[in-house]
């Protein structure tokens, strides 16, 4: 596989780990949703400054997407395990919806803080 193409695979299975919608990639880099589309889809070929410009939205580096990404859904894992922790007293199904609050609020900053 070559680089591009595993950048994208990576980015894509990032994206599914981490329920970001597609919409939210167009928000952060300012392109319409046929390039996203285009990209994601690996029907486009990928410039390094889109690969840098689509990692960066994300809050990472190039290289953290060329890496295996097995650590993806160790890194939600630990992330549900620890609000287990932070809410004990909370039913199993709360606790899921508390992690999700979290995680909305993460990408809130995100996107308050984006300059259009």
């Amino acid at each position: 596989m070559d680089t591009s193409n595993k950048f994208i695979t990576n980015i894509n299975t990032y994206l599914n780990v981490f329920h970001i919608k597609h919409k939210y990639i167009e928000v952060l880099t300012g392109w319409d949703r046929n390039k996203v589309s285009r990209i994601l889809n690996k029907a486009q070929d990928l410039k390094l400054s889109e690969a840098d410009i689509l990692a960066q939205s994300l809050g990472k580096d190039v290289t953290y997407f060329l890496e295996d990404p097995y650590h993806f859904k160790l890194h939600t894992e630990r992330d549900y395990r620890n609000a287990t922790i932070r809410y004990p007293n909370l039913p199993k199904h709360e606790q899921k919806v508390a992690y999700q609050l979290e995680e909305l609020f993460r990408y809130y900053d995100a996107l308050v803080n984006l300059k259009l």
